[in-house]
C-alpha cells in the first residue's frame, strides 16, 4: 500500500502507512527492512537525500544481508558527495550481490572517478558493462534496453533452428507471441511444442499460460482445471483459482482454492495467499489473517504474504 502511494506521489500518506507497517513488522526483520528501504526511497525521489539516508541505515540494521539496500545507501551517499562513505558502503554490496551486479560496479566506478582515482575506476566501470552483458545473455537478451517479448521471440527462433527437437524453444516463441497479442501465431508455435511433448497435462497447462498472457483469464482457468497431475493434483486447481479471482469470480475462485489446498500441492503458500485476499474482499478479516499466516508458515520468504498480513492488521486496527 505504501509503495503504491509513493508511486502516485502521495508521499505524506505513503510515509504514514510505511512507518506504521514497520512498527507492526518487528517480528519479521527482513520484510521490515524492505519497508524502511521503501521509506528511504520516498525521500530520495523527493530530492531529500540527507533524510533518506537514516532509513536505509535502519533497513540494514534489520537485514544487513541485503545487497540492494547496501547499493541504495551507497548511491545516496555518493549523490551527497560522501565519497569515502559511499566507497565503503558499495564495497559491502559487492561482497553480497550475486546477480545483476552491474549497477553496483558502475556506482563504485563513478565514486572512484569522482575522487580522481581513475586507474581504480576503470576496471569497475568495465566490469559493470561486462556484468550487464552477461546478465542479459543469460536470459537471452541482446542489450539491457531490449528485454521485451520481441527479443524473446528472436531468441526462441534461434534456439529452434539450432535445437529443432527442443520443445522449450517453441514454447518460448509461443509465450513471447502471446505477450505481443498475436494469439493465432502463438498457438501455431505451441502446437509444435505439443508434437514434441504429447502429454495432456503439458498441453492444457501450456495453453493456459498462453491464454493468461493474452489476459483471457477465464479460458486460462478452464485449461488449468483440465490438467491432471498424479503427484501434485492441487497445483492446477490453485492456479485456476488465482485466475478466477483476477476475473472477479470470487465464489468460483474460493471453491478452486479450497479444493486445491485440500490436495497435495507445491503452491500451498500461493493458495493460502489467494484465499486470504478473497476473504479480505468479503471483509472476513480474521479468516484472511489466518490464511496469510498459513502462507507464511509454508513459505517464510513470501513477502507478498507479509505485506498482505500488514494490510489486514492495519484494517483491523482501523475498525477498533
Amino acid at each position: 500500500m505504501g509503495r503504491a502511494l509513493g508511486q502516485l506521489w502521495c508521499y505524506s500518506e505513503a510515509r504514514r502507512v510505511l512507518r506504521r507497517a514497520a512498527r507492526l513488522l518487528t517480528e519479521f526483520p527482513k520484510v521490515q527492512a524492505v519497508v524502511w528501504r521503501d521509506y528511504g526511497h520516498l525521500f530520495l525521489r523527493a530530492g531529500r537525500l540527507a533524510a533518506a539516508q537514516p532509513y536505509y541505515e535502519r533497513a540494514l540494521a534489520s537485514d544487513s544481508g541485503s545487497a540492494r539496500t547496501w547499493l541504495a545507501l551507497g548511491a545516496c551517499q555518493a549523490m551527497q558527495g560522501k565519497w569515502q562513505s559511499a566507497h565503503s558502503t558499495l564495497a559491502q554490496g559487492l561482497r553480497r550481490r550475486t546477480e545483476l551486479s552491474w549497477e553496483n560496479h558502475y556506482w563504485m566506478g563513478w565514486v572512484l572517478r569522482a575522487q580522481e582515482r581513475f586507474a581504480e575506476a576503470g576496471p569497475y566501470l568495465r566490469r559493470g558493462s561486462e556484468t550487464e552483458a552477461e546478465d542479459c545473455r543469460r536470459i537471452g537478451v541482446a542489450t539491457s534496453e531490449d528485454r521485451g517479448p520481441a527479443c524473446q521471440l528472436a531468441w526462441g527462433r534461434k534456439q529452434s533452428q539450432s535445437h529443432p527437437d527442443e520443445a522449450s524453444a517453441y514454447f518460448l516463441q509461443a509465450s513471447a507471441l502471446s505477450e505481443m497479442g498475436r494469439l493465432r501465431a502463438a498457438l501455431e508455435a505451441l502446437r509444435k511444442a505439443w508434437r514434441l511433448i504429447p502429454l495432456e497435462t503439458y498441453k492444457w497447462s501450456s495453453l493456459g499460460l498462453i491464454y493468461a498472457n493474452c489476459n483471457r483469464f477465464s479460458q486460462a482457468a478452464d485449461c488449468y482445471q483440465r490438467c491432471h497431475s498424479s503427484q501434485y493434483p492441487g497445483n492446477w486447481l490453485i492456479r485456476s483459482g488465482l485466475l478466477r479471482a483476477r476475473t472477479g469470480h470470487a465464489a468460483l475462485a474460493q471453491d478452486c482454492l479450497e479444493r486445491g489446498l485440500a490436495l497435495e500441492t507445491t503452491y500451498r503458500d500461493q493458495g493460502h495467499l489467494g484465499l486470504g485476499q478473497i476473504y479480505c474482499g468479503l471483509n472476513r478479516l480474521e479468516e484472511a489473517e489466518l490464511q496469510f499466516r498459513q502462507a507464511l508458515d509454508c513459505n517464510p520468504d513470501n513477502q507478498e504474504a507479509y505485506l498482505a498480513l500488514t494490510d489486514v492488521h492495519l484494517a483491523m486496527a482501523a475498525d477498533l
